[in-house]
Formats: structure tokens, sequence, C-alpha cells
């Protein structure tokens, strides 16, 4: 699936193999792996980026990763994440990062309600979810900004690390349509 969703200042679309040092740069940075386990090697990094630049078959758990461009300098400044966590119930999961030095911008809200848009609209979606560990205030304040609210706290198996404490948070298609 091809994706390309654009704002005033942001393209969110997917990855190209050419996205590689820009995606290193972003992964190796301190807040990217700061509440989600060890930071990925260069190789897991080629892997992964390998894996996402193929076709996105949409199944249940299979993860869509997205660039988050800023269309001004041309440069990847995060990465989104959609994927599908139960298609009868027609419910998905997002996520999101944004490198450092581009917080406090309104970027990764702005890239999220992209996201969000989308995924209700092409997938036709009644509920998106999101986790965040718990220490992770700027997460769980941008998805209360987004009018998500938070469900439940849970423990989480993650690869790395083994388990963490998060928060779950939901937004109902009715509850999106209604703040827009």
């Amino acid at each position: 699936m091809n994706i390309k969703i654009e704002s005033s200042r942001l393209l969110v679309r997917n990855f190209l193999a050419s996205d590689l040092q820009e995606t290193l740069a972003h992964k190796a940075e301190p807040t990217f792996s700061k509440y989600i386990g060890e930071k990925p090697t260069p190789f897991e990094v080629k892997e992964q980026l390998t894996q996402d630049v193929q076709n996105w078959c949409a199944e249940v758990n299979e993860k869509l990763r997205l660039v988050i461009e800023l269309k001004s300098e041309n440069k990847m400044v995060g990465i989104l994440m959609f994927k599908f966590v139960d298609t009868d119930k027609k419910m998905g999961e997002i996520g999101f990062s944004l490198s450092a030095s581009y917080m406090g911008q309104g970027l990764a809200s702005e890239a999220t309600k992209l996201l969000i848009n989308f995924a209700f609209s092409e997938f036709n979606l009644q509920k998106i979810i999101a986790l965040c560990d718990i220490r992770n205030t700027a997460s769980y304040g941008l998805m209360e900004r987004l009018g998500m609210k938070k469900m439940n706290k849970q423990i989480t198996d993650t690869d790395t690390t083994g388990k963490r404490d998060d928060f779950q948070y939901e937004l109902l298609r009715s509850d999106w349509i209604s703040v827009r």
C-alpha cells in the first residue's frame, strides 16, 4: 500500500531504501529507546527497513511504519506506526516517535492527527488504541491532547527488556469525529 499523507508542514509516507542513514540516526538517539527498550543495532535497523519497504499486507499485528518528513527540510524527523489489532472489532493501534531536536513544535501531534484521520477513513476503524510507558509523560500528554482516553494500566511484554508498565489509551471513531 503506497501511502502519502500531507499537511502544510509534513509528509507522512512509506519508507524507502534510501532512508537508511536517517533511520539509523533517528533510532540511535537516546530519546528513541528511552521507554521502549534497548537501542536496535545497525544490523537490526537495516533488517527492519528492508521489511518496511516491502508491501504491507494489513494482517493483524503486522506493523506499517511510516516516515514523518519535514517538508521544509526534506528530512525525516520521526516515525509513525499503525497495525490492526482486531479486524472483527475494527480496531487498530498507533505509535509514534520524534527526533529530539524537533520536539516541542507540534510535529508529533500534527503527524499523529494525519495518521488517525487516515486510519479512520481508509480502514473504517471504530477504535484506535495506543500504549506508552507510564513514565513517558510527553507521549501520554500528546494522546490526551488528541482526545484519547486513558483506559487502564497494564503490563506489556517487550522484545528487549522483558516487561514494563504501560498506559493504554483509546480513541473511538465517534469521539474523533466530534472533536475534529
